[in-house]
């Protein structure tokens, strides 16, 4: 385990023996705060330089520094980096070893190493080899550029490397990146100051391109909060086994993606003990809840019902909520009129437009009405905890995402998007989803929900409109359009929230294999394969378990309680269930069922809760057909409707009559709703009575 413990701060006086040093112009960027975060808990001395000075690009930098420079003593050392993508992630006794392995002397300047020769490419050739590679290639060798996000030097060798700034006559806006690379392969700064590549990324690590079987989060000793112990977080290693960089760089591309996953970790910003540090909820005042719209987008959904109710117990103040609520042509969503009269104001939509501009219409009503937030709510997203609102809002962040189980997506079990996957590995995602790590995380993109706060909601309004528009990237869902759109602001992140469960997701209705007039009686029943956990949930009876009891009714009967009354009701519904005088007398109805509608929800509860319950019938009463593939449903149909053609099973739920011991069923508890009945002829049936 890596041992990143602080140990004794060292003695520190109005100029430190080193110092780590940005320039950046605005001190409110989501990575510049995260690059100070670190610098403090490692009790790295750090300055800032430019703060709220105008920015006249890249060359702003040299010159800054430079006049700084001018003002210190020669022998400080002085370690650059880029403010708005680094992080510190060693202890300041470990970085200052480090550093002085590195300088063997004063005249010696270290510079972090790349894998691509920028801004001219054609400089590429002019590059040496690393000594150790010259003979043979490795990959190792593809670091021997170099890159100007991070250099360390004395005081004195780093106002010599700057001095051709002012001779040439520099401009703002030239590139520190180039001028420092001239400088490198012209060996042309003179009095015995020169320039080294970290070829073997000891001090500085550049994560552009960096692929995922390179590196890996490895646990680390952090010190606990209260200062007493050690607490076990996470912290960025190689897997090749030599010691990872005390720095890391983001630089561009895939690596600001990965910098921007490392500071959910790095510098004590999580462990197991006390979760994430890098944000603290200020409690000092009671929570009330702010204005705000609340947004509901409301799709195509199965189980529509569970998200009126998990909506109708949210604890919200009525009277400072705007209801906006935008439907789908497919939307099925009703909502009792004294739940909707509680609201300060109902804006309804139900206009065929895309779901983007619903959402920057809603962002136009916040604004407006000066809303403090806006909680976006797609009708796939049942809220489970009531107080979802209140736990997000008390922490104040700009984009939050309340997360959620998707327990029947295997694939993306939870409602959030962390990075691309090809350099963020995908177990750290899992890690993630199913809450083995909890707290607040930096992520990529919200699915389903999120909390928008009000400084956001003209960015956030015209990313949604950019969204709708035809011109959009084609491969970019709605959300990830957006998401992309939003974190082009470098002021926020956004977060997700996985210290509580607050609700559960599913996916739009993808019922196939029923017709569309049966699906408007039960649409939810048609969910069995597509979402178990729900359907289960909706039409089991309560104490229905794979190992369940089977009760021998008389012989060769056997009773087994799976269903609930419900499940009864929604199958004569789909299914058109006609009433014979003399099955209704018995107390039995019998249901005429279309094959082809539920075939497939068929074999998915037959597999599910059906044939591991008669599994433990005695082996002669075992003979019931078990269909296990889509196909073999119609063998099943055959063998129910005895031959009978048109597809039509008109004896599924076989007269009462038919069975041996009919009167002990009739007048024993199996003559409740939900019992499934095996004949001994080898039939399963159910009984739904009436």
């Amino acid at each position: 385990m890596v041992d990143l413990t602080r140990g004794m701060p060292g003695a520190s006086g109005d100029v430190p023996r080193f110092v780590l040093i940005t320039v950046v112009s605005d001190g409110h960027v989501e990575g510049y705060q995260s690059l100070k975060r670190s610098a403090e808990y490692f009790d790295v001395p750090f300055v800032a330089l430019g703060l709220e000075e105008e920015w006249g690009g890249f060359g702003t930098k040299l010159t800054t520094l430079k006049a700084w420079l001018a003002q210190q003593e020669p022998n400080l050392l002085v370690m650059f980096t880029d403010g708005h993508d680094t992080l510190v992630r060693v202890p300041r006794e470990e970085l200052l070893r480090r550093v002085r392995t590195m300088l063997p002397d004063n005249k010696t300047i270290v510079f972090a190493s790349d894998r691509h020769p920028w801004p001219d490419p054609s400089l590429g050739e002019r590059y040496p080899r690393p000594a150790r590679n010259r003979e043979s290639f490795n990959y190792e060798d593809q670091y021997r550029y170099l890159c100007s996000g991070q250099y360390v030097g004395r005081a004195s060798a780093l106002s010599l490397a700057l001095q051709r700034w002012t001779d040439e006559g520099a401009k703002e806006d030239a590139d520190d990146q180039l001028y420092y690379t001239l400088r490198y392969l012209n060996d042309d700064i003179g009095h015995g100051v020169q320039i080294h590549l970290d070829y073997d990324r000891y001090l500085f690590q550049g994560l552009q391109q960096l692929k995922e079987w390179e590196w890996q989060l490895s646990p680390a000793l952090y010190d606990s909060d209260d200062g007493r112990g050690t607490v076990e977080g996470l912290t960025f290693t190689r897997r090749d086994g030599l010691p990872a960089a005390a720095m890391v760089h983001g630089n561009s591309g895939s690596g600001k993606e990965l910098v921007f996953h490392l500071s959910n970790y790095e510098a004590g910003a999580w462990s197991k003990e006390e979760g994430s540090k890098w944000h603290t909820r200020d409690e000092s005042s009671p929570y009330v809840q702010p204005l705000m719209v609340l947004a509901v987008l409301c799709k195509d959904s199965p189980f529509i019902d569970d998200f009126v109710r998990g909506l109708e117990e949210m604890k919200l103040d009525y009277k400072k909520t705007i209801l906006f609520i935008w439907r789908d042509p497919k939307c099925r969503l009703e909502l009792d009129k004294g739940f909707t009269a509680r609201f300060a104001d109902v804006i309804e939509e139900t206009k065929d437009k895309k779901v983007t501009e619903a959402q920057s219409h809603a962002f136009q009503i916040a604004h407006k009405s000066n809303a403090m937030h806006v909680f976006l709510l797609d009708s796939t997203y049942i809220v489970q905890r009531p107080d979802v609102i209140q736990q997000l809002v008390q922490d104040n962040l700009t984009a939050v995402i309340p997360f959620a189980e998707a327990p029947d997506d295997p694939v993306m079990p939870s409602n959030f998007l962390l990075s691309v996957k090809e350099f963020v590995p995908e177990k750290d995602y899992y890690k993630l989803a199913t809450r083995q790590r909890r707290g607040l995380w930096r992520v990529r993109c919200w699915i389903k929900s999120a909390l928008i706060r009000s400084e956001a909601f003209r960015s956030v309004e015209s990313a949604f409109k950019r969204c709708s528009s035809d011109k959009r990237p084609s491969d970019l869902g709605d959300e990830m359009c957006v998401c992309k759109e939003f974190r082009k602001q470098p002021y926020w992140s956004i977060i997700l929230d996985n210290r509580h469960v607050y609700g559960e997701i599913l996916g739009n209705g993808t019922r196939v294999d029923s017709d569309e007039a049966m699906q408007l009686h039960a649409p939810d029943f048609f969910e069995a394969a597509h979402h178990p956990t729900l359907w289960d949930r909706r039409y089991l009876a309560a104490h229905t378990k794979p190992g369940g009891a089977v009760t021998v009714v008389c012989t060769g009967v056997f009773a087994v309680d799976i269903f609930n009354q419900r499940f009864c009701d929604d199958l004569s519904s789909v299914a058109g269930g006609s009433h014979s005088t003399r099955g209704a007398k018995e107390g039995i109805r019998e249901i005429q069922w279309h094959a082809g509608g539920f075939g497939g929800q068929w074999t998915a509860v037959w597999n599910r809760h059906v044939a591991p319950r008669l599994a433990s019938l005695p082996h002669e009463a075992t003979n019931t057909i078990a269909p296990r593939e889509p196909g073999e449903v119609d063998a099943l149909v055959r063998s129910l409707s005895e031959g009978r053609k048109g597809g039509r099973i008109t004896e599924a739920y076989l007269r009462l009559k038919y069975l041996p011991c009919s009167k002990q069923i009739q007048h024993s508890k199996h003559s409740t709703s939900g019992w499934l009945v095996k004949h001994p002829e080898g039939r399963a049936l159910w009984l739904c009575w009436s």
